[in-house]
């Protein structure tokens, strides 16, 4: 780690990421996917006791389903690292807001600041 560089790698963790956190350059993007993804059984959840504290963890949120799915996953693993609640685009980023401050929860709440600037732009 000659210049202090690292590498963000974004999984859905689908695979076992024990092998990737052995590196202290790479920094692990764990996209946790809900219900609505209908890809969330395929997520090997052991993978967020092995995120470190630079790490971290998002969710893509589409209804109060999903929403009551990361919270819960929240509480049972209680990771390490910052977790990021994100609605999906098109969805009224308020409610979603409304709900992490009515639950007081420790999270970080982003939007898809590329979406915002390009819209739907592919590649960007």
């Amino acid at each position: 780690m000659k210049n202090n560089y690292k590498t963000a790698i974004e999984t859905n963790g689908s695979i076992n990421i024990k092998d990737l956190i052995e590196y202290e350059s790479l920094l692990i993007s764990f996209d946790v996917k809900c219900p609505s993804s209908n890809m969330h059984k395929k997520i090997q959840l052991k993978n967020i006791k092995l995120l470190r504290k630079d790490d971290l963890m998002k969710f893509v949120i589409d209804s109060k389903e999903d929403y009551n799915y990361a919270k819960n996953i929240i509480k049972k693993y209680k990771p390490n690292c910052d977790v990021f609640f994100q609605p999906v685009w098109g969805r009224n980023p308020k409610k979603l807001a409304e709900w992490i401050i009515d639950d007081k929860l420790n999270v970080r709440f982003s939007l898809q600041l590329h979406k915002l600037i390009w819209d739907e732009k592919k590649g960007v």
